[in-house]
């Protein structure tokens, strides 16, 4: 089953891009149920916690 490559996952809050799950380098669960992930801005190129979108 592929995976939608194409939806984003939040954005960057340094510089607003798009982050998308080809961009994520990990993710991670800090409590019982919740998600958390670093990846690598497109744009900017920084590591980041994406922002979620509205």
């Amino acid at each position: 089953m592929a995976t939608n490559e194409t939806h984003a996952l939040g954005s960057c809050p340094r510089c607003s891009t798009e982050i998308k799950p080809l961009h994520v380098l990990i993710e991670y669960e800090s409590t019982p149920g919740e998600q958390n992930m670093f990846a690598e801005c497109p744009a900017c190129q920084e590591v980041v916690t994406p922002t979620p979108t509205p």
